[in-house]
């Protein structure tokens, strides 16, 4: 394990505005249906850094969270038993973990294509074990070379993917002084009451993909040989891939995601070796916030899932553009409202009995899980991770590190700066390497 980072020191960072009273926020159903992980993303930039930069960015995580006050909180249970947020200024561990390290390697030796590295640059890989109610982690690492790397944990119970964005470009304008404080908390407050469910509550779909176990857990043995790469796909490649997918169509073509996820799947159930007469499950996620009509800046979990099954031999022989159309036709009912909202309650009825026996966030090492011989494929393709600047240029390098579980895919804009795509895949070793052998001669045949 790579060990040449040294952390100097960790503290809390709260709000500047200190809100007298204690506050509980309800989770929403989707909220609680997500994993309790820390999501990891680093943001890499090259040097100059200014000299107070660290300083100004302290003083930025002050301001922001005095609007994102979620991000302040603990992740605990009420007096009824139910999962929220709770806010209290006044205690000594409310706010964000900070972390900060250096390391006498230039930025030039991390890269994406050593994700376990580069997961070194996140608090996650902290030797102390993380309460996992915490909604915010953040370290950050100097470089030898004068550059800086921000890592952050993002609890995954508390926003999704899509809202993140957002919150780091407020965050970036706040440290290079060209938004104020008062401007920020003149937005709407952060209000969670649009994703609750219907009273009462009334699903009216099947949604058996919430209930289908998927996952197997690992043994500590198993989970060592689980690895996370990035394979980089050029723009052209990815046309390639789609024309091959919409051969024939007539209709409305599939999209990059969907002509993606189709060649993945195949890949991926062919490098795993599955016997041919099992059925494997590709889960995609979709953001529901236009479905729904959510408020612009509506900052929490709306991501919704759904299902295409097939038999491995079917996989195997089916064209891409059969795959697609199974991916796409699951895909169909997350741009409809009433559906979405059928979700949310039904996810609402099924958490009611669950809530007494789930067991609160606590600071322990959280299990590895499998999905194999299923997998599920999200998209960070559109998220503006290049765009941020904190006052001294663009990253060099965005992206997430290793992998939560067996069988996780992202899709994420590519480092390379060609308009192309990186899929970065979490699996066993010996698929791992399967996979980016075909993958490559794919390439080189096309």
């Amino acid at each position: 394990m790579y060990r040449m980072i040294e952390r100097s020191s960790s503290r809390w960072v709260s709000s500047s505005i200190k809100n007298p009273l204690s506050t509980w926020f309800p989770l929403t159903p989707i909220d609680i249906h997500m994993p309790l992980i820390h999501s990891p993303l680093v943001l890499a930039f090259s040097s100059p850094v200014p000299e107070g930069f660290v300083a100004d960015l302290e003083r930025a995580i002050q301001q922001v969270l005095c609007h994102y006050r979620d991000l302040a909180g603990r992740i605990r249970r009420n007096e009824s038993g139910k999962l929220g947020i709770y806010l209290n200024d006044q205690d000594e561990d409310c706010g964000v973990l900070w972390i900060e390290a250096s390391t006498q390697e230039t930025l030039q030796g991390f890269s994406d294509q050593d994700l376990a590295k580069l997961h070194e640059l996140t608090p996650m890989a902290s030797q102390d074990p993380v309460n996992m109610g915490i909604p915010l982690l953040l370290q950050i690492t100097r470089f030898g070379c004068g550059g800086i790397a921000l890592g952050f944990g993002v609890n995954h119970r508390v926003v999704d993917c899509n809202a993140l964005p957002e919150f780091l470009l407020d965050l970036a304008k706040l440290t290079r002084g060209e938004r104020s404080i008062e401007e920020l908390l003149s937005g709407q407050p952060i209000d969670r009451s649009c994703m609750m469910p219907r009273r009462p509550p009334r699903p009216s779909f099947d949604h058996s993909d919430y209930t289908t176990n998927i996952i197997t857990m690992l043994s500590s043995d198993e989970a060592k040989s689980i690895v996370t790469r990035t394979i980089h796909f050029t723009r052209e490649r990815l046309a390639l891939l789609k024309s091959e997918c919409n051969k024939g169509r007539s209709n409305q073509p599939f999209s990059t995601y969907v002509s993606l996820s189709a060649y993945l799947w195949k890949s991926i159930t062919a490098a795993r070796e599955v016997n041919v007469q099992s059925k494997t499950i590709i889960l995609c996620p979709v953001n529901g916030r236009r479905g729904l009509a959510l408020p612009a800046h509506f900052f929490g979990n709306a991501v919704f899932r759904r299902c295409a099954c097939a038999t491995v031999c079917d996989i195997l022989a089916m064209p891409l553009g059969d795959l697609a159309s199974l991916i796409a036709a699951g895909l169909e009912s997350l741009s409809q409202e009433d559906y979405l909202r059928s979700v949310v309650d039904f996810l609402a009825l099924k958490q009611q009995h669950e809530d007494q026996q789930r067991s609160s966030p606590q600071a322990e090492e959280i299990p590895r899980f499998s999905f194999d011989p299923n997998l599920i494929i999200t998209s960070w393709a559109r998220l503006p991770f290049y765009e941020l600047d904190f006052g001294f240029g663009r990253p060099v390098l965005a992206t997430p590190t290793e992998g939560p579980c067996e069988g996780y895919v992202r899709v994420v804009p590519s480092s390379n700066g060609d308009g192309g795509l990186a899929v970065v895949p979490t699996l066993r070793n010996a698929h791992m390497d399967k996979l980016v052998y075909s993958i490559f001669n794919d390439n080189k045949d096309g």
